[in-house]
Parts: structure tokens; C-alpha cells; sequence
């Protein structure tokens, strides 16, 4: 059986913990009257409807009768064994809740079973039956155009405007936006190399130049935005104080003029970007000026912006501790970041060599939270969606166990990843809680999602098995 991350387990307690407190247990679990000797569990989190719009299944179980403890639980799928992850956590407030998910897909009717075993070797199942949907949603695809080399297009905008970067033959860099397919370079300050990172429903976009000065004070990233209307506006450089170790292993800290990460763009003309010293900006593009705001972490980056002007992404509280973290911003003139607000206790793990942060925050005050961590056999990532009203929702149930890339929508509650085991390209509505499989033509296989818009429009890095061809393309829901 795998191992799992800490993180995990802490991840999901919160939400387990709400649906025993709930007592939402599944109609399938064992009545009052049963055999004191044989083990019994009651199953939470469980949807009781019949058909589940999703790929694979998460469950918590909790031991709900016998007079011995068990020691082990299995996952059966139909008459053979399934791999599974099998979580254990350690009693919360007296009660031994187990956290369970499928390490594979399923399609159509199961019977699932979940096999419980206690220290005298007593066993007993709990099985019920479910029926998983996933039906296709036909998509168009249009291979993007680039410079010679790497193309990346890293968002889009409901209107089909994509923004990314291409390398040209020299190795360098370049911001482009791309409209109905075609590309137009943005403009650089003096030839660096640039990429832009997100556009708004408007067009503007927002993306970052390596720049250098001669002093070596004035070096890095610079954010930056190009406004639909043609104009550039900056964001920084802002003069932080930056920790430095040097060769005989002292820490020193020098004060520079760089290193301004672009970090979200909404579409009220509000921008979003950090400093390597601990600072955040936001930048005002109808005032054309920006405000900075100190913070007392060992280390934090911003990742989104909404339009209601909360700004989330991540913090670490150590130097190896992480955890999501949202800036709330009430609406003013120009928008003043409050203290920082923590997410939902089901998102706050991070034990130990593994990262937690918000990767975007929804207008409706959604969220998609990634988490990471590092097993034996390499890393894994479990993305978490929080609803406004604090639910949350495990994604690996809904795309699989192997997620590449989860990306969300700032609008709508629509997330897309790449199913790592196939290269196939999922969606998931969050208002409807259903998953469908974008269906490209034949011969399409995706590496990574770069954007998605709110009306399902997105891009993404793919290549096309009979031609050989690979890069940045565009994908458009085709009318039925």
C-alpha cells in the first residue's frame, strides 16, 4: 500500500470531522443492532444519490461497533481488489477517523466495499453501490502560433484571447497575446526577455521583464501591464530588503531594487505582485499608482487577485511550513489589503516538507487550493476546491488520482487538470458538481492547462500524436 503525506491527513480532517459531527453517515452503514464481536464502521462523506458525476472516490469511515479495535481497511471494487490509499489518522478528540480514496477510475456501476478487520482477526464488509458518469463535452482545438521555439500560453479570457510567451531562435523569451489564433508580440523596454502571465476580460495583461542595471541593484523581475489601449504600465520596481547567504554561510541582508514577482490581474484594473523582501503591491491601473504593504512571514507570494480585490496565494510560517492565505479587501477607491484571513481548517496542512497555497481565489469568494509533498516515489498533489460558504471538495475524486495542473476559472466555479496516467483533459463544474472529459479529436494528448475562462474556454499544452507537433493550443467548447 502507498504511502501518503502528512499533509494529507491533516488536509482532510477538518472535513471529516464536519460530516461525523453531521452525522451524515451513508444509509449503507450498520444499524444499532449488531454483533458486538464482528467490526462495524458507519461511512461519511459519501453523496447518497446513486449517480456520481465524477471519476473516482474519497470516503472517511469511523469504527461504529465491535468490542476489538480494527487495525486494517480495505477498498474491494466489484468481485476483485482495486489499488487504494487507505489514510489512518490518530484520534481527534476520541474519535479514529480513516480517510479512504481509489487509486484508479471507474466507469459505470460498482459495487464498492469496504472491508474492515480488527486485531482478533474478525472481518466485515460494508458495501454499497454506485454509479460513476463522466460524459464527454466536444471541444475544437487550435494550435497557436510561436516564434520558432517553446510556446506557452498561460491564459484566456472568455472572449478567446490568450496570453503566454515564445522563445524565439535566440533563445530569448518574448510576451505575446494571441486573437482568433493569431499572434502579436507585446512590447519590451529594450529587447529583455518577457512573458506575460494572465489577461483580463478586458485585454489587458499582465506579465514580468528580466532587467538588469550595472550596479547589480536595479537586476530581476518587473512586473508589468499592457493595457488594451497600447499603454505600459509598471508595477515596482519596489526597494526591498532581500536575505542573502554568502559563501562562508552567513546570512546578510541587503537592501534591493528588484525582484517584483507578477502574481493576478482582475478585470476592475486592479494588479497584484510580491517582493522577494516580504512585500506586496497592488496597483491601481485607473490611478496608475501602486501601494505596498509590509507582512511579518518568514516568506509569502501572491497568486490571484479577484474583483472584489481579495488577493490569495501562500505563506510559509517556518522555512518549511506552508499554508494558504487570503489578503481581504473590502471595497474601496483603491483597494488596502487587511490581515491576512486563513482559509478553512481543512486546508491548513503543512507538517513537513510540503507546500500549501492558494493557486486562485473566485470572485464569489471560491477558491483552489494545491498542496504538494514529496514521497518516496516522487511528488504528490492533492488540489482542494473551497466553496464560499467553507465546504470543500478533494479534486482527486473528481479528475483521478494522478492530477497535472489544476487551474480554475475566475468566474463560475470551473476547474481543469490533466489526468497525468493518459494525458486526457478534464473539467469539472463546481456549481453543478459534475465532470466531463474534454473531448479534443482524435490523436490530442495534454502535458498542462495554462488558462480557464468562465465561460469553459481554455488553453493548454498539448501534441498531436499522428503529426508530431507540440506547443501551446486553444480550446473552444463546439456547439451541439
Amino acid at each position: 500500500m502507498p504511502n501518503m503525506s502528512p499533509r494529507r491527513s491533516a488536509a482532510l480532517l477538518g472535513t471529516a470531522l464536519a460530516g461525523a459531527l453531521a452525522c451524515t453517515h451513508d444509509a449503507t452503514a450498520p444499524v444499532a443492532r449488531v454483533d458486538p464481536a464482528v467490526p462495524h464502521v458507519s461511512l461519511y462523506e459519501l453523496a447518497p444519490s446513486d449517480t456520481l458525476w465524477q471519476r473516482s472516490l474519497l470516503l472517511s469511515a469511523i469504527q461504529s461497533g465491535g468490542t476489538r479495535p480494527i487495525v486494517s481497511l480495505a477498498l474491494v471494487v466489484d468481485v476483485g481488489t482495486s489499488a487504494q490509499h487507505v489514510d489512518a489518522l490518530a484520534p481527534h478528540d476520541g474519535v479514529p477517523l480513516v480517510t479512504l480514496w481509489l487509486d484508479t477510475t471507474l466507469v459505470g456501476r460498482h459495487t464498492i466495499t469496504v472491508r474492515a478487520t480488527d486485531d482478533s482477526g474478525h472481518v466485515n464488509d460494508t458495501t454499497f453501490t454506485r454509479v460513476f458518469v463522466t460524459p464527454d463535452a466536444p471541444y475544437t482545438v487550435t494550435a497557436l502560433p510561436g516564434l520558432g521555439g517553446e510556446t506557452i500560453a498561460n491564459d484566456v479570457n472568455s472572449r478567446g484571447v490568450a496570453a503566454g510567451w515564445s522563445v524565439t531562435a535566440d533563445s530569448l523569451a518574448h510576451p505575446v497575446v494571441w486573437e482568433g489564433g493569431v499572434l502579436r508580440q507585446l512590447p519590451t523596454a529594450g529587447g529583455e526577455p518577457a512573458r506575460a502571465i494572465h489577461v483580463n476580460e478586458g485585454g489587458d495583461v499582465l506579465g514580468e521583464s528580466m532587467l538588469w542595471s550595472q550596479d547589480s541593484t536595479n537586476y530581476g523581475l518587473h512586473p508589468r501591464v499592457w493595457r488594451a489601449d497600447g499603454s505600459v504600465i509598471p508595477l515596482g520596481p519596489i526597494a526591498a530588503p532581500v536575505r542573502l547567504e554568502t559563501y562562508t554561510g552567513d546570512s546578510i541582508t541587503v537592501t534591493y531594487t528588484c525582484c517584483t514577482r507578477a502574481g493576478d490581474l482582475n478585470d476592475r484594473g486592479q494588479a497584484v505582485g510580491f517582493t522577494d523582501g516580504g512585500l506586496v503591491a497592488l496597483l491601481d491601473l485607473a490611478g496608475g499608482g501602486f501601494v505596498t504593504l509590509g507582512s511579518g512571514f518568514y516568506e509569502f507570494g501572491l497568486n490571484s487577485v479577484n474583483d472584489q480585490g481579495q488577493a490569495a496565494g501562500y505563506y510559509y510560517f517556518d522555512e518549511y511550513q506552508s499554508a494558504p492565505l487570503v489578503l481581504a479587501a473590502p471595497g474601496a477607491a483603491r483597494v488596502r489589503l487587511a490581515e491576512p484571513t486563513r482559509m478553512p481548517p481543512t486546508l491548513l496542512a503543512c507538517r513537513h516538507s510540503c507546500f500549501v497555497g492558494a493557486v486562485r481565489v473566485g470572485d464569489a469568494g471560491e477558491a483552489l487550493v494545491s498542496s504538494s509533498g514529496f514521497r518516496r516515489d516522487g511528488v504528490e498533489e492533492y488540489p482542494v476546491f473551497t466553496f464560499p460558504d467553507g465546504r470543500a471538495v478533494e479534486l482527486t475524486q473528481m479528475f483521478g488520482p494522478d492530477i497535472v495542473s489544476p487551474r480554475m476559472s475566475r468566474r463560475g466555479m470551473l476547474v481543469s487538470a490533466i489526468d497525468g496516467r493518459d494525458s486526457t483533459l478534464w473539467l469539472w463544474r463546481g456549481a453543478e458538481g459534475r465532470t466531463v472529459r474534454v473531448a479534443a479529436p482524435d490523436g490530442w494528448k495534454f502535458v498542462s492547462v495554462g488558462g480557464v475562462a468562465p465561460n469553459g474556454v481554455l488553453t493548454a499544452q498539448a501534441r498531436n500524436v499522428a503529426t508530431g507537433w507540440s506547443g501551446a493550443v486553444l480550446l473552444t467548447p463546439s456547439a451541439r
